[in-house]
């Protein structure tokens, strides 16, 4: 039968919870940590100092200074503790043992006898390692995938990884060789084909080759001052924000503007087909044509999420559709992105989350409500936190 409401707040009323991952979400009460089920209800009875969210079905747990992974059950995977253990990523998980680092798998036992004094997670088959100073990969078998040692060595994207020595950037492959001749001042991840580069105080984009993808060359220090970035993003949705003589724009794979216009102060990055753009104080969003999706100008603006974008006018904030029309009348004093369908907003002091149509979900409301993760949101209220579906109730066990 469904439990009282006021026996499920004293059985369920958490000090903190997180979202869930992997169907579980980490949660506190009085100084201990665990993990619970959707239905509200813990997983298991052992409690833990420290608990991390289930990676791979796994999950990383201190107990009395020492860490090691668990299961589902609550119950330790292997019977060795180590100094600090990480997340399982592709089968492994860093762990630390005094002052050497190197990976177990599951069982917890090491996956080969050489010792690192740091390691990073696998990605695409292989793991950073350093050891003296220096930086290179290494494989799941512990052994250095190449004999060059680096300065400093980033994870693979698009099949480059980042590479510095006697102070100069550029990019190698999974054989360690660098991927070309030229070297920079700085290099960013390959994304979308293209990386980002600075030479002699100058930014641009090159391709696998190491070449500038174009010949125009854009001003660090304008970025610098005014953002304290020391390089520029890269490419999202095919383009990439670049500024010059102090006006901001989009340009593309070839280094040229994707449109004449030339914007005042930062635009976004594309997400949805839509970019934010600033000018004379007023802000909406553009196209990849640089032209303004709507006539109505904002004080504020956000990306587009779920075909919806949160806007700012005055003190009021509501979130308006592709045309720049409020997909709703009301009006709230903050409004978040949607997440699986619904926002979270507040009005007053008070926290709760809307459909697209502008509409409270549920009467309740909340001193403070997180997004929904595999259609469960964490709330507070009353100093306890707990878990909640779509109709704003607690999630409810069935006995």
């Amino acid at each position: 039968m469904n439990v009282d409401k006021e026996e499920i707040k004293e059985k369920f009323g958490y000090d903190w919870v997180w979202g869930f991952k992997e169907g579980a979400a980490r949660a506190k009460k009085d100084g201990k940590w665990f993990h619970i089920g959707r239905d509200g209800k813990p997983l298991y009875a052992e409690k833990y100092d420290v608990v991390g969210d289930f990676r791979e079905g796994a999950a990383m747990a201190e107990k009395d200074g020492k860490y090691f992974h668990i299961g589902k059950d609550g119950k330790a995977l292997y019977t060795e503790k180590y100094d600090w253990v990480g997340d399982f990523s592709e089968g492994a998980a860093i762990v630390q043992k005094g002052k050497e680092y190197f990976h177990i798998g599951r069982e917890g036992k090491a996956l080969y006898t050489e010792k690192y004094d740091w390691v990073g997670d696998f990605r695409e088959g292989a793991a950073r390692a350093e050891k003296d100073g220096k930086y290179f990969r290494i494989g799941r078998d512990g052994k250095a995938l190449y004999q060059e040692r680096y300065d400093v060595v980033g994870d693979f994207s698009e099949g480059a990884a980042r590479a510095k020595k006697d102070g100069k950037y550029f990019h190698i492959g999974r054989d360690g060789k660098p991927l070309y001749p030229e070297k920079y001042d700085v290099v960013g991840d390959f994304r979308e084909g293209a990386a980002m580069a600075e030479k002699d105080g100058k930014m641009f984009h090159i391709g696998n080759d190491g070449k500038p993808l174009y010949a125009e060359k854009y001003d660090v220090e304008e970025i610098k001052e005014k953002f304290g970035y020391d390089w520029v993003w890269g490419f999202k949705e095919g383009a990439a924000r670049a500024k010059k003589d102090g006006k901001w724009f989009h340009i593309g794979r070839d280094g040229k503007p994707l449109y004449a216009e030339k914007y005042d102060c930062l635009v976004g990055d594309f997400r949805e087909g839509a970019a934010m753009a600033e000018k004379d104080g007023k802000y909406f969003h553009i196209g990849k044509d640089g032209k303004a999706l709507y006539e109505e100008k904002y004080d504020w603006v956000g990306d587009f999420s779920e075909g919806a974008a949160i806007v700012q006018k005055g003190k009021e904030y509501f979130h308006i559709g592709r045309e720049g029309k409020a997909l709703y009348t009301e009006k709230y004093d903050w409004v978040g992105d949607f997440s699986e369908g619904a926002a979270i907003v507040q009005k007053g002091k008070e926290y709760f989350h809307i459909g697209r149509d502008g509409k409270a979900l549920y009467q309740e409301r909340y001193d403070v409500v997180g997004d929904f993760s595999e259609g469960a949101a964490a709330v507070k209220k009353d100093g306890k936190w707990f878990h909640i579906g779509k109709d704003g109730k607690k999630i409810k066990v069935e006995e």
